[in-house]
């Protein structure tokens, strides 16, 4: 039988073989391991989850954490589970799955072409009138180049 930690002692257990900074880093490490695994056997009739796969790397999850990942992984929409007599918490690649790995070939590199191609922050400015407007409309009309009134303005000052 497995020895069995916390979630958080999960995080920390992997941490120390791959310096993976937060929770967040480990769910990630996880969905590559998932996808890699899966895409190597992808021939096979899928794979247990907590048998088969987190064994690969030595993760050992309790039953709550190991819960919380399956349901994260289900609602990807790149793992399907397989329903059947013996196929409880096993895992075969939906089409989207094989698609992600077909084109990025891991998860890492996927999140790293996805970020890649993110849109630039949208810069706000301020419609808030310079002191100087304020004090003289016309200035901004008046020094101009290409206003035409510009020197009968200055002659009416």
């Amino acid at each position: 039988m497995k020895p069995e930690t916390t979630g958080n002692q999960a995080h920390g257990e992997l941490k120390q073989t791959s310096d993976l900074a937060t929770p967040h880093d480990f769910d990630n490490k996880i969905f590559d391991l998932v996808l890699k695994a899966l895409y190597s056997t992808s021939a096979n009739n899928g794979l247990s989850f907590e048998n088969e796969i987190l064994p690969l790397e030595n993760i050992h999850v309790s039953a709550a954490e190991a819960e919380r990942l399956w349901n994260v992984m289900l609602n990807s929409g790149w793992f399907n589970p397989i329903a059947g007599f013996g196929n409880a918490g096993k895992l075969i690649l939906s089409a989207s799955g094989f698609q992600l790995m077909s084109k990025y070939g891991g998860y890492f590199p996927f999140l790293a072409s996805s970020q890649a191609h993110k849109p630039a922050k949208a810069t706000v400015h301020s419609l808030a009138p310079h002191k100087e407007s304020l004090e003289n409309p016309l200035r901004e009309i008046n020094t101009h180049p290409e206003f035409p009134e510009r020197e009968k303005i200055k002659k009416n000052q």
